[in-house]
């Protein structure tokens, strides 16, 4: 073949080129059309993950919350339950606001016991319920509330709180009298509780 032979034929270059740019038009078309579809694809696929990105974490937020409060209602009925059986002094009830605090006391013991004063330890502080009277004389199977309508400011873990706060007292001491022997001591656990309105 001859160069001659392969020379095109005048005006077919210039069409050649017209369609090139067609096709480029075309492909440029249907390109912008692909991006605009996976760009909205793409937002959509955003958004599904950002939904469950923030289902979880409300979730995760949610269980931090209700996971101490399940803590201290199980806490508050562990020591409920120790100091019902607690002898020789149980405790059934306790009640305490901002200025008083009542117990239901009951002696198990078999015998007569004389309760003088009961101890809560706050913290690294030891708040003192004064039993009325200075002391208060439990006969066998004997439940007595006691309440002390002036209890300590500075000790009470409900002063200048709301309703419904939740408090702790981490050991309780019993102080009593059996027979002529004064001052035995009666330690157990704490006393949970939320404060009363």
């Amino acid at each position: 073949m001859s160069n001659a032979s392969r020379r095109l034929p005048p005006g077919l270059f210039s069409q050649l080129a017209g369609v090139r740019f067609l096709e480029t038009v075309k492909m440029r078309a249907c390109l912008v059309r692909w991006m605009k579809i996976s760009r909205g694809q793409a937002s959509t696929e955003y958004l599904v993950i950002l939904g469950a990105v923030l289902m979880i974490g409300l979730v995760a937020v949610g269980t931090m919350t209700v996971i101490p409060s399940l803590n201290q209602v199980a806490k508050e009925r562990q020591m409920g339950q120790y100091w019902a059986q607690a002898t020789p002094f149980s405790i059934s009830f306790s009640r305490l606001d901002a200025g008083n605090y009542s117990l239901s006391v009951a002696n198990n013991a078999k015998k007569t016991l004389v309760l003088t004063e009961i101890e809560l330890g706050v913290d690294s502080q030891v708040a003192r319920f004064w039993v009325p009277v200075g002391s208060q004389s439990f006969r066998p199977g004997q439940e007595i509330v006691l309440s002390n309508g002036t209890f300590g400011i500075g000790s009470n873990p409900c002063y200048g709180e709301p309703a419904g706060t939740y408090y702790e007292f981490k050991n309780v001491t019993l102080i009593y009298t059996e027979g002529s022997i004064p001052d035995i001591r009666q330690t157990g656990l704490g006393l949970t509780g939320s404060c009363a309105g």
